[in-house]
């Protein structure tokens, strides 16, 4: 029993520890690419010393892909948990809100210096998930369902990003409308 006291007192730890890291890092990214910041920097920021960095990662870019891996399950959760008989609508919203209750993790994503790969990344995640909605609503021909996803996402996502750049003024209704009615046929 003292044990598991232990081992649950060693969690909390690593988490708050953790939460610290993420959170310097964040703050960070807001102001520089995340090839400019070093572990030193960061370690400084989060009233950490080194060694309790590498315990927990290898280098930046591994907190990096922790906390876009993170962001991703979030995302894929929220598209898979809608039916084929949800309104698409309803998706583009969930997944709006999820971006604006996801803000500052949104900042590795969609921020000024961002890796513009990553949001890419997710719009292919989702692509065939898209697609299979719009094939069931008859939006476009089949043969055009592609390149109609790859017009749509890229748009809605070249929004998102300047909503998310621009301090995100407007509602996660509001984007969600704007992308729902651009991309619907």
């Amino acid at each position: 029993m003292i044990i598991a006291g232990v081992e649950m007192k060693n969690d909390h730890r690593v988490t708050v520890t953790k939460k610290m890291i993420t959170e310097s890092f964040l703050e960070l990214i807001k102001e520089k690419p995340l090839a400019a910041i070093t572990v030193k920097e960061l370690c400084e920021k989060a009233h950490i010393n080194r060694a309790t960095f590498y315990a927990h990662y290898e280098n930046i870019y591994d907190l990096a892909d922790e906390i876009k891996r993170g962001f991703i399950g979030n995302i894929v959760n929220t598209v898979t948990e809608f039916s084929n008989n949800d309104p698409l609508g309803d998706m583009i919203k969930t997944v709006c809100r999820c971006i604006a209750q996801n803000r500052d993790s949104c900042e590795i994503i969609f921020g000024r210096n961002a890796d513009p790969g990553f949001a890419e990344h997710i719009v292919e995640l989702v692509r065939g998930r898209y697609i299979t909605l719009w094939k069931e609503c008859r939006v476009c021909a089949d043969e055009d369902m592609d390149m109609i996803y790859t017009f749509a996402a890229y748009g809605g996502l070249a929004v998102l990003r300047a909503w998310v750049q621009n301090g995100m003024k407007e509602s996660p209704e509001k984007i969600a409308k704007f992308i729902e009615e651009k991309v619907m046929l």
